[in-house]
């Protein structure tokens, strides 16, 4: 098998199911529930408004988890194109990066910084 295992494109899911299935293979279906502190409304800083402007629309910047861009999103034809597109997703979220808003005061930031930090700093070597 080969090391790209985790491809998400439904070819290289069928073909890594054929190879698994040829040598032993049973799929389970996980089924999570999912429990937040209570918190506030959401609401958006003017500051927040801001910034989310300048990172989508002035950097254009990808979801770090699949790549997409505004620019893409706003490319009727791009927006439809599962190679670059995979997720098919509608709008950028910026307020799910990498921590789920309503724990974002539930983190640890030294663990955070220690297991993200350097990844993100790999991906993003200009900021």
């Amino acid at each position: 098998m080969s090391n790209d295992i985790y491809c998400h494109t439904p070819a290289h899911e069928a073909e890594i199911r054929k190879e698994i299935l040829n040598i032993h293979g049973e799929f389970h279906q996980l089924t999570e529930a999912d429990f937040y502190p209570e918190h506030r409304k959401r609401t958006e800083s003017n500051e927040y408004r801001k910034v989310r402007q300048e990172i989508i629309s002035k950097h254009n910047a990808g979801c770090v988890v699949c790549g997409v861009t505004e620019s893409i999103l706003s490319d009727p034809e791009k927006k439809k194109d599962k190679t670059i597109n995979y997720y098919q997703a509608t709008q950028m979220e910026l307020h799910h990066h990498h921590i789920e808003w309503a724990l974002a005061n539930a983190i640890d930031v030294d663990k955070f910084n220690k297991s993200l930090k350097v990844h993100l700093a790999r991906l993003h070597p200009e900021c």
